[in-house]
């Protein structure tokens, strides 16, 4: 088999745009900026000139950071 090409699974990761990450974490565009900005919530990623986007594990690990934070 030598010289055949191996096909691979490909995983995509889901991105989230600024409405769904809103509707995620239940809070407001203001706030988002603001923490964004203070480096406490992950930074969207660019993805063209006018459109930004978050990975959404990232989102959900700060979720998850956050409830264990409150549980401790």
């Amino acid at each position: 088999m030598e010289g055949v090409a191996r096909m691979t699974k490909v995983q995509y990761e889901r991105m989230l745009r600024v409405a769904d990450v809103l509707e995620k974490i239940g809070m407001s565009r203001s706030w988002l900026s603001k923490e964004v900005a203070a480096k406490r919530f992950p930074a969207p990623y660019k993805m063209g000139r006018q459109v930004v986007a978050w990975r959404e594990a990232e989102v959900d690990e700060w979720i998850s950071n956050l409830q264990s934070t409150r549980a401790a």
